[in-house]
């Protein structure tokens, strides 16, 4: 009779007792395998994974060293008005686009970025590019400051020399001659806008202001959505549900 040990080989004849078999398992029954289990030297092919059996609650904060890492960024190239889509999250959304063109941003109910989620937006062609949120969705950034301000309080139409505005834009008066129905100081809302003229909600999409006397004069503070100047990015960070910072070179 053999004993069966790590490296024996068998001439024919020999038998092998059941008994000598206890430490042999049918490694497809194998669960709950700890570190402790997997020698240092072993290594796991990718071949031997199913896709999608690891995903980021599977992996532990540093369970892959930054030497692992390339840093190299996923890249799409558009060149027209765009949508984004889940896979943009931590994506460069190069915008090679010769005339204007915008990039929405959906709602959460349509499109679910995680909070803290990233898009980098590239201006590489010629074309001036907006970001803007689809309704509903706030875009905050930083502000630009216009004088030139008037609305006529028979059609709720503000108009401000100087600048294109955008669905969803944010707006606030800090001074304000006539515009009964406004106020100072009050974050509003920009919608049915058409180059420099707009009607203004209380809430992102929402019904229009109704003006009940013109505006005369008023200093209009608005946050900027375009980016500044061709070969130029911003990024786009998501930090509420439905509600996103836009940082870096914009303009007004």
């Amino acid at each position: 009779m053999a004993t069966l040990t790590k490296g024996k080989t068998f001439t024919s004849g020999e038998t092998v007792e059941p008994l000598d078999l206890h430490n042999l398992v049918d490694l497809a029954t194998v669960s709950n395998i700890v570190n402790a289990d997997i020698d240092d030297a072993a290594a796991i092919a990718g071949s031997k994974l199913a896709a999608g059996a690891l995903g980021t609650t599977q992996l532990a904060d540093d369970a892959v060293s930054a030497a692992k890492l390339d840093g190299v960024a996923d890249l799409a190239t558009k060149t027209a008005d765009y949508t984004l889509v889940l896979g943009d999250a931590g994506r460069v959304i190069d915008m090679n686009a010769a005339t204007d063109a915008t990039v929405t941003v959906p709602t959460n109910a349509s499109v679910a970025f995680a909070t803290g989620s990233t898009v980098i937006i590239a201006r590489r062609g010629a074309g001036e590019i907006t970001v803007a949120g689809a309704t509903g969705v706030s875009i905050r950034s930083t502000t630009s400051t216009f004088s030139s301000v008037t609305a006529d309080a028979s059609t709720n139409v503000v108009t401000v020399t100087g600048s294109a505005f955008v669905s969803g834009q944010i707006v606030r008066f800090t001074s304000l001659t006539g515009g009964a129905g406004l106020s100072t100081n009050t974050d509003y809302f920009v919608i049915s806008p058409s180059t420099t003229t707009f009607k203004l909600s209380a809430t992102s999409g929402g019904s229009e202001i109704d003006i009940t006397s013109n505006i005369t004069a008023a200093i209009l503070l608005a946050n900027t959505k375009r980016i500044g100047v061709q070969n130029a990015a911003v990024a786009l960070v998501k930090v509420a549900t439905d509600e996103w910072m836009l940082l870096g070179n914009l303009k007004s």
